[in-house]
């Protein structure tokens, strides 16, 4: 499990990420030598893994006695700690994010096409008229914008429809290698939103555009 460094944000949510690559008996014994549990209950190989690699990674940043726990909307955090925490995942990589004031949310995907099959699930009309049905990168980023949104919004109840209850302003699409900030919403919240579109992975971050106002004013201070 190679550690892969840290992305730091403009809100100051520092990310943290760890290229997965070991089997789960792998990290099972990982977790014992650490001092973590090592024993998962999860069915398929693959969640086994992200378990496991959670564990061992949020060790990592908090440190011994951290321990990781879900909310009744399955949100995850850190017991005893009061930091904000988000996790994504997807095949060789989890992130974990940490925010010491407010909530935010990442998505973590790898490239593919199967986004433009549920493509009217996350889609709105207004959002149809720029985004092209062929730009499988850009309904990427529309998608991840609105899966992070969806995690830094907190309540998910309040989350009625993917498509009109979550919006993405208009963007260019990126090409891979570079950098996206664009903007979003949930109802009536504006959300800053950034996407780094890497070789393998697209990463996307999204928090409410109050609390990057306060971290400019904070650092005028």
């Amino acid at each position: 499990m190679a550690y892969a460094g840290t992305k730091t944000y403009i809100d100051g949510t520092v990310l943290h990420m760890w290229m997965l690559s070991e089997t789960s008996q792998q990290l099972a014994c990982m977790c014992a030598a650490e001092g973590l549990p090592a024993h998962c209950e999860a069915k398929s190989e693959y969640r086994r893994r992200e378990i496991l690699g959670e564990r061992l990674l949020v060790k990592r940043i908090v440190g011994q006695s951290a321990t990781l726990r879900h909310n009744a909307d399955d949100d995850p955090y850190i017991e005893g700690c009061q930091a904000h925490i988000t996790i994504a995942h997807t095949r060789g990589l989890l992130c974990i994010g940490l925010n010491a004031t407010h909530r935010m949310g990442v998505d973590v995907e790898r490239y593919g096409r199967r986004v433009l099959g549920v493509r009217d699930f996350y889609v709105n009309d207004e959002e149809k008229t720029w985004l092209d049905t062929g730009d499988v990168d850009g309904h990427m980023v529309a998608w991840m914008a609105k899966e992070a949104i969806f995690k830094a919004v907190g309540e998910r109840q309040q989350v009625g429809n993917y498509a009109s209850d979550i919006t993405v302003d208009r963007f260019a699409t990126p090409h891979r290698g570079q950098q996206l900030a664009h903007q979003g919403g949930f109802k009536a919240t504006p959300y800053y939103l950034h996407t780094t579109m890497g070789d393998r992975y697209m990463i996307t971050f999204a928090c409410a555009k109050q609390y990057i106002q306060k971290t400019q004013i904070h650092n005028q201070l």
